[in-house]
């Protein structure tokens, strides 16, 4: 295996003889040692070498000298003491043996001399090995993350030779030791996404920290984790302010040595202190009240992300700068010519693609600027391609020139003969001109040797609203603006598509909230709007707008949109940057008025006025709410703390023993949590009933809770019995005990469960909660009021209840549908049962709350990611008339804030569960560009 923690099974284990070659640190240690030492002192090195030698000479030459002896005294017939041969044998290896041993003993002495010294440059040896491992572990993030130790010793030795000389030892120990760690940073960077670059600077600092005993195990457990409990010593002292999760996680913080007792301190003496912190733009500059002065940014860290998570990256980053310099937090610019010349005619230059991204452009321009313009060959592997490309690289390596072979993630049963074709080229054979280049999608298959040697380097294409509309322009030929029969409408409307395409780009760093799914708009969507759009304006008089419009949003762009909600999105968005009010003069394309089509007649003029676009667009460029930015800060947040916690190794422990606290764990889920509920009673009182629907959901409810609670009660008792060992411990338990450990829901938890995106421990205290609603309604009867995400699948309960009404008065169930009312004057305790449909509560908003003095649809409060949905009365009405569309808003439900989900064989999304009408006073489109939707479960 190449990997360097390799897993097998235990079944596997048991069976086969495991050798195990790998670099332990302490052997790392050692070796690195011996290449700073050749470095810096190669007469120390040459003198340790030739003392290995002698020793080596010198213990061969006794060991002759005893063995020749016992020969003699084997072969010696008679009195040995007239064996004139065997005496002055034994004379002559005294005298030999007194000086071989004097030297030996003199040899001992200088070693030990030499080994004081070579000792001094431990510290070097020691923070490279610590680099190595943290730059070996980010493989478990992205399969295109592999870095061999050849490449990273080499990357040493030229560390050790480039780093500031001084006279002072001490002095040029620590050049070497800043020179080489800045120097995996920028080479490491190069071959990493934007969104890693931040996430390694910080593994960099937290294993330095943590190789020189400074990091707290406790500590940076809760930082990636978060608190294993919901359970909090004080009720939440501010909760007009103070959201009800930040308290949980201020709570489980105090528990630790070094923030003990902040919730007493925050519930009872320094509250406006901290609401300050809270209400703060910039929470990580601010003075920390009290004692808590003493926290070091590390530990500010672990407080924002209880306070005000979405701030944690700055925090992150203040703390690196702080430690390190603010160069570990400033990336490297894309440099194709240094990449290049860290390679060789055997070592391939790798583009690691990302969606959006084309190099071609960039390759073929450095090509032309190196003379290899004539001398290149490049092919797009796929299938059938494979023995074209091995000619190509055959041909090159003997003539010099450059291969590209783009897309290698398409070829993946030609990835062996790729493999086998690198590994094959020998420096003595090829001509040193040639190289070959590869472009690849992050890829499982791609071979790791070619990786872990290749120069690797990422090209993400540009991100934000005004570097997007810019490029746009800056693409443009000089004269293509005045191409077309209606200048002035030409103008205006190809500004709209360029906004546009940075618009449908740049939503996606909202996440969820931009888009339900990532979709990989590129360049060429673009490219076959401007075409149509120039094409239209020629050739007709009137321009067909709704011709335009569905081109756009249905054909170039729509082609790649699957949801349907993101679809309605897309047209609402289409509609607004291309329609006859961009020609308008007064006409914005957002709230603020910043953006607009200008009337501007040259390619500079427009990218003169791009240029003055904010370099950070606020949410409201895409019709979002300013909470949108809070959302997208915090799920940077979490995903930075996702990717280090899978660079983490697996026996990692947060203080205490691992195996103690998972055991502690699964006892106490297994006493808080039922084997099964009682099925035999249930379908006993509740049997199906041709008028009461509701009695079959409520068996269907038993059964899928019962089939999870199977996999729950079975997995841990089994794992505790793997953990004492009385069973062996197979991959699955050993990744159920991780997933404890790591406060994560097992996946074959995942996999029996409803979707959900809570950490295990609130996790838990949701499910007892959903099994109280379900044995609740199996002892008392049908509820007043339904909590409908208590469900495991909330379509067949909303079936259920047009069933009843549909049977009860003999219409046909197609042709009835739900009427929604919203009930504020209601809650779970005061609703009783309605004539036909039911009362649901238990819904979440986002980017919308219900006013309830208006009894309409509103905007959120600042910060307010999140609010409470009142009680709504779901009415089955026969043929019901279409609703005013000026006075609703058709909002989805959704079961998890991850919107997206898949369709199920029952033809029911895993996650969208219905629209619902909800009352306002604002246009449909203003909703549905803040892409505000009701939950029925929030991340907490």
């Amino acid at each position: 295996s190449k990997l360097r923690n390799p897993y097998y099974t235990p079944e596997t284990a048991v069976k086969v003889t495991l050798l195990n070659f790998a670099i332990t640190e302490d052997g790392l240690i050692q070796q690195l040692l011996g290449v700073v030492v050749a470095e810096e002192r190669p007469d120390l090195a040459q003198m340790k070498d030739q003392l290995v030698v002698n020793n080596a000479a010198m213990t061969k030459q006794m060991s002759e000298i005893e063995s020749n002896i016992l020969k003699l005294l084997a072969e010696s017939t008679g009195d040995i003491l007239e064996d004139e041969t065997l005496i002055n044998t034994l004379a002559e290896s005294k005298k030999t043996s007194t000086e071989v041993s004097q030297k030996l003993q003199e040899a001992e002495v200088t070693e030990k001399e030499i080994d004081e010294t070579r000792v001094k440059y431990t510290p070097v040896a020691f923070r490279s090995t610590i680099l190595y491992f943290a730059v070996a572990d980010l493989s478990a993030i992205d399969p295109m993350y592999q870095y061999s130790l050849g490449w990273f010793v080499s990357l040493y030795r030229r560390g050790i030779q480039n780093a500031t000389p001084s006279d002072d030892f001490e002095e040029r120990l620590t050049n070497i030791i800043e020179f080489f760690t800045y120097s995996i940073y920028v080479n490491c960077c190069r071959s990493l996404f934007e969104k890693h670059k931040l996430m390694f600077s910080f593994l960099i600092f937290v294993r330095i920290q943590g190789g020189d005993n400074k990091l707290d195990a406790q500590e940076f457990k809760f930082l990636l984790a978060g608190p294993t409990s919901v359970q909090t010593a004080y009720p939440n002292p501010a909760e007009d302010w103070l959201p009800q999760n930040a308290w949980v996680e201020i709570s489980n913080l105090a528990k630790l040595p070094n923030f003990m007792p902040l919730d007493a301190d925050m519930a009872e003496n320094n509250l406006a202190e901290f609401k300050r912190i809270y209400d703060s733009a910039s929470p990580q500059d601010e003075e920390m009240p009290g004692v808590w002065q003493k926290w070091s940014s590390f530990q500010k860290c672990l407080f924002l992300r209880a306070l005000r998570p979405d701030k944690c990256v700055q925090a992150i980053q203040k703390t690196v700068a702080e430690t390190h310099g603010d160069r570990f937090i400033e990336s490297p610019p894309f440099d194709l010519g240094k990449v290049f010349e860290d390679s060789s005619a055997t070592v391939p230059l790798i583009f690691v693609l990302s969606s959006g991204a084309d190099p071609t452009a960039i390759f073929l321009k450095f090509a032309d600027d190196q003379g290899f313009g004539k001398k290149l060959d490049a092919i797009s592997l796929g299938q059938g391609q494979g023995p074209l490309a091995e000619r190509l690289i055959t041909e090159g390596k003997d003539r010099g020139s450059w291969v590209l072979l783009q897309n290698c993630h398409l070829a993946t049963s030609w990835m062996l003969t790729l493999e086998r074709l690198v590994d094959s080229l020998d420096p003595e054979m090829v001509h040193r001109d040639f190289r070959l280049w590869l472009t690849s999608m992050p890829s499982a298959t791609f071979p790791v040797s070619v990786l872990q040697d290749g120069a690797k380097m990422v090209n993400e294409p540009p991100k934000g609203l005004r570097t997007n509309v810019a490029g746009s322009y800056l693409a443009f030929e000089k004269d293509f603006l005045d191409a077309c029969s209606k200048p002035y409408e030409w103008r205006k409307l190809l500004f709209g598509v360029c906004f546009l395409h940075a618009v449908l780009q740049d939503r996606r760093k909202f996440g969820p909230l931009g888009w339900n799914i990532l979709y990989e708009f590129a360049a060429g969507d673009m490219d076959c709007c401007v075409q149509q759009l120039q094409l239209f304006l020629n050739d007709y008089e009137e321009i067909p707008w709704a011709v335009l419009q569905f081109l756009e949003a249905e054909i170039n762009y729509g082609g790649r949109v699957t949801d349907d909600k993101d679809r309605r999105l897309l047209n609402t968005i289409v509609k607004g940057l291309t329609s006859p009010e961009v020609l308008e003069k007064g006409y914005k394309f957002s709230e603020s008025g910043i953006y607009y089509a200008p009337e501007c007649n040259t390619i500079d003029e427009h990218i003169d006025f791009i240029r003055a676009f904010p370099l950070q667009p606020g949410p409201e460029a895409f019709g979002l709410h300013d909470n949108a930015d809070i959302t997208c800060a915090q799920n940077e947040t979490f995903s930075l703390f996702e990717d280090l916690l899978e660079c983490q190794p697996k026996s990692a422990s947060g203080g205490g023993d691992r195996d103690e606290e998972i055991a502690t764990l699964a006892n106490d889920i297994l006493t808080r949590i039922p084997a099964s509920l009682d099925i035999v009673k249930t379908s006993e009182m509740y049997p199906t009933d041709y008028h009461e629907s509701m009695n079959t959901v409520l068996t269907q409810e038993v059964i899928r809770f019962n089939n999870m609670l199977k996999v729950i009660n079975s997995t841990l008792k089994v794992l505790l019995k793997a953990l004492k060992g009385t069973v062996a411990m197979s991959a699955e338990l050993d990744a159920i005990g991780t997933s404890l450990f790591n406060n994560q829901v097992p996946g074959k938890w995942a996999g029996k469960a409803y979707p959900s995106l809570k950490p295990l421990a609130s996790w838990l205290i949701d499910l007892e909660a959903r099994l109280k609603f379900v044995q609740g309604w199996m002892d008392n009867g049908h509820p007043a009021a339904y909590w409908i995400s208590g469900f495991f699948f909330p379509q067949a309960f909303l079936t259920g209840a047009l069933q009843n009404f549909a049977r009860k008065h003999q219409y046909a169930i197609d042709r009835v549908t739900f009427d929604h009312v919203f009930r504020d004057d209601l809650d779970k305790d005061t609703a009783e049962k309605p004539e036909d449909g039911c009362i649901i509560y238990g819904l979440y908003m986002e980017s919308c709350r219900w006013d309830h003095e208006r009894h309409l649809l509103e905007d959120p409060i600042p910060k307010e990611l999140f609010s409470d949905a009142p009680c709504v009365l779901l009415s089955p009405v026969y043929e019901r008339p279409a609703p005013d569309p000026t006075k609703m808003y058709e909002a989805p439900i959704y079961k998890t804030l991850a919107r997206a989900g898949t369709l199920s064989t029952t033809g029911h999304s895993t996650n969208f569960v219905m629209m619902i009408e909800v009352p306002t006073d604002k246009p449909q489109a203003f909703w549905i560009k803040r892409s505000a939707a009701l939950f029925c479960a929030l991340k907490y």
